[in-house]
């Protein structure tokens, strides 16, 4: 009986989270809502959401680089974590001087 009661609230938390994932539109609140999950090790429990934010930030990258150190090096890191060809070369072009001013 109290298994039954855990295992359906197990099912409503994880609706809950995946209406969450799926609402966020920033791009950065969703990488970084993806590293939450994966560091809490719930990120199985999501992976088509995931995959379908992941291959819209890949696929929908735009020319101009963004200015934030931490929003491009989450994006780096996750790309490459789940196998996107990204390259090293949107990290390298910071002047990192000037960013930790």
């Amino acid at each position: 009986m109290q298994d039954e009661i855990y295992v359906e609230k197990c099912k409503v938390l994880r609706e809950e989270v995946r209406m969450m994932l799926c609402k966020t539109k920033n791009e950065l609140d969703q990488l970084e809502f993806i590293d939450i999950l994966q560091r809490l090790g719930v990120a199985y429990h999501f992976t088509n959401e995931i995959r379908n934010i992941l291959d819209n930030i890949y696929y929908t990258q735009t020319s101009k680089s963004i200015k934030n150190l931490h929003a491009t090096a989450i994006k780096f890191r996750l790309l490459r974590q789940h196998s996107y060809d990204i390259s090293t070369g949107m990290i390298n072009n910071y002047d990192l001087d000037q960013q930790l001013d």
